[in-house]
Order: structure tokens, then C-alpha cells, then sequence
């Protein structure tokens, strides 16, 4: 199956390693940042009011953008950025 649509432009599984990498960091990242922020501190205190029994860590949030910039790394090693804005695909231009 070619890589490309019939429009020329990226087909259906030219993200798929982005996606990979993405996911695949994110995993990977979410108990590193865990560590990090039951280290420092940065959690959700027990309290009355809460609805979990255990302090939860804040720096979930981290590894989803450790995620999304390695899916960015990924598409910016193969390429997925030819173009860019300018490089007259439309509106849109090349991604």
C-alpha cells in the first residue's frame, strides 16, 4: 500500500510512527514524572472534601507534553514538516 493518498499528500499510516512514539513516551514518562512530583511534593493533599483515600501527584500533565514533544521529534525526523506554510499546499499547507 503506498504511503501517499491520491491527493499526494501523506497517506494513513505515515502518522502511525508518530503516534507510536507518542504513546510509547507518555508511558514512559508517567512514572518518571510521578517520582517527580511524590519528591517534591507537588500532590493533591487528603482531605475531607476529596474523593481519593491516598495524596495523587499533580505532573500528570508533564508526561503527556513529554508524549506529544517526542511525537513532534519523530515527525520532525521523517520529515512531516516539509514544507511548512509556505510551501504552497493550500490553506494548510504540507504537514
Amino acid at each position: 500500500m503506498p504511503a501517499t493518498s491520491p491527493q499526494g499528500g501523506p497517506g494513513r499510516f505515515a502518522r502511525a510512527p508518530g503516534c507510536a512514539g507518542a504513546g510509547a513516551a507518555t508511558l514512559g514518562a508517567t512514572p518518571a514524572w510521578r517520582w517527580v512530583a511524590v519528591r517534591l511534593g507537588v500532590v493533591a493533599p487528603v482531605t475531607d472534601r476529596a474523593v481519593h483515600s491516598r495524596p495523587v501527584p499533580y505532573l500528570g500533565g508533564l508526561a503527556m507534553l513529554s508524549g506529544f514533544l517526542a511525537a513532534f521529534g519523530v515527525a520532525w525526523g521523517f520529515g512531516g514538516f516539509g514544507g511548512g506554510m509556505s510551501g504552497g499546499g493550500g490553506a494548510g499547507g504540507n504537514f
